[in-house]
């Protein structure tokens, strides 16, 4: 160690060591610190060697996220930060802002401008993010105008009460609309009421007028019903009752039903019957006639010409009944076990017709195989006199019905005309037979008339 003139205590270089400090221990004793030799740490006050992050606060992860453990304020062209960003100057962004909330107190520009649950404007205009969406006003209405500096018109108007107005500054309603208004589709509401001071609804201007006092749709004023009517002379005092036409009423008794179309002078088309359609023009009696099912899933009988239909649908009343379709799906035309209430003969017929049926064609599909099957050289056909024998002895020829099961049950069209057609096929064959033994017999004459003929010569 020397004292240099100058005053300089120099301490030269200690062998075998690092490059490093000389301090002053707490009994004065020097003590040497080696260097670190981490450029990225310094020496502090405590006599050690410490990063800078230790030192500012600001630390780096190892993805290169930059963040600041520290709990104080960090301002940028201020030395006394009031928030912990504060920014005295402009700030530029070019992603998104995400702020639990912002307060803007002189002029806000931006691109995107998004908050994670609430933006604040002025302390009045607040919108929320999120699942919610919302932008209201804490004072005031929140109003939507155009040219507001010539005090322009008011486009949308959202009062403190919730009320939202269309052309007036203070709705009086949840929609309140000063002014024609248009729909392109549907309104759904959840009643229409006229306006106070009117006791009518007018549809059309005028030509339909609902009158609310007594639940009623009529070009007609007067009356007092229970269902809705619509038409001239059109009553309907049941209860959800509808009428609908000319001279048409629906009774007290036909809760639930319907009636459609026109009297005959003062005699009315009445519907009597609940959970009923009833149509019918110029008469008293109805053309059509749906009666009520029986619950879910299932079905109304329909009649025409009557009110009381036996099958699922008939034509005529119960003494002239000319169609009917029963429940199970079989059908009856002109039959008399309808008015009889008989029953069918036979699990398998699906429909009964009494009396005759005139058509230009019938198509007639049939699951037994088709006779073809005679013409199959392993066919075997039975020899006439066993035929002959089967004929003296069933009176009808083999495979074909006999005549006291038809005359009991009928006879299927298809099974007949299969037999048929078998025992055509049957005798073409014996025809083809009986022609070779008639061409063989004509061969043993001509043989024999030429021996006869040699006879005579000799």
């Amino acid at each position: 160690m020397e004292l240099k003139p100058n005053g300089t205590l120099q301490l030269n270089s200690l062998v075998d060591t690092a490059k490093g400090l000389v301090t002053a221990n707490t009994n004065g004793g020097l003590e040497r610190i080696t260097f670190n030799g981490d450029s990225n740490k310094v020496f502090t006050q405590d006599g050690h060697f410490h990063t800078i992050s230790y030192v500012s606060g600001w630390k780096q992860t190892a993805n290169g996220n930059l963040h600041n453990s520290n709990s104080g304020f960090v301002g940028i062209g201020t030395s006394s930060p009031q928030y912990l960003l504060d920014v005295n100057g402009s700030a530029h962004f070019n992603g998104t802002v995400n702020a639990m909330g912002l307060n803007i107190t002189n002029k806000l520009q931006a691109d995107t401008l998004k908050g994670v649950t609430m933006i604040n404007v002025n302390n009045s205009l607040s919108m929320t993010g999120g699942t919610v969406n919302d932008i209201y006003s804490t004072v005031g209405d929140l109003r939507l105008q155009s040219n507001v500096a010539f005090h322009g018109n008011t486009l949308l108007n959202v009062g403190t009460t919730g009320n939202v107005g269309v052309g007036i500054f203070s709705p009086q309603y949840k929609f309140d609309v000063n002014g024609d208004a248009r729909f392109s589709g549907k309104i759904y509401s959840y009643r229409i009421v006229p306006l106070p001071g009117d006791s009518e609804i007018h549809f059309g201007d005028s030509s339909i007028i609902f009158s609310p006092a007594v639940n009623r749709i009529s070009c007609s004023p007067n009356g007092n019903f229970l269902g809705m009517a619509l038409g001239f002379q059109a009553t309907a005092f049941a209860s959800h009752s509808i009428s609908i036409g000319d001279d048409v009423t629906v009774g007290s008794a036909g809760i639930n039903s319907i009636v459609i179309g026109q009297g005959f002078g003062f005699h009315y088309l009445i519907n009597t019957i609940p959970n009923s359609l009833m149509v019918g023009f110029k008469s008293n009696i109805p053309t059509l006639f749906v009666g009520p099912g029986n619950g879910i899933n299932t079905y109304g009988k329909v009649g025409i010409g009557t009110t009381n239909p036996l099958g699922d649908f008939q034509v005529g009343d119960g003494t002239n009944v000319k169609f009917c379709i029963r429940s199970d799906g079989r059908i009856e035309i002109g039959s008399a076990r309808i008015i009889q209430g008989g029953t069918y003969d036979d699990a398998f017929t699906r429909m009964t017709v009494d009396g005759r049926i005139m058509c230009q064609d019938v198509v007639v599909s049939t699951t037994a195989d088709w006779p073809d099957y005679v013409f199959d050289s392993t066919y075997v056909l039975l020899p006439l006199d066993t035929v002959a024998d089967y004929l003296k002895t069933n009176k009808h020829l083999p495979g074909s019905i006999p005549a006291s099961a038809i005359q009991q049950n009928g006879f299927s069209v298809s099974e007949t005309v299969t037999a048929q057609q078998k025992q055509i096929e049957e005798m073409m064959l014996y025809m083809i037979e009986l022609q070779k033994q008639n061409e063989a017999m004509q061969e043993q004459n001509a043989a024999m008339q030429k021996e006869i003929d040699e006879l005579k010569k000799k």
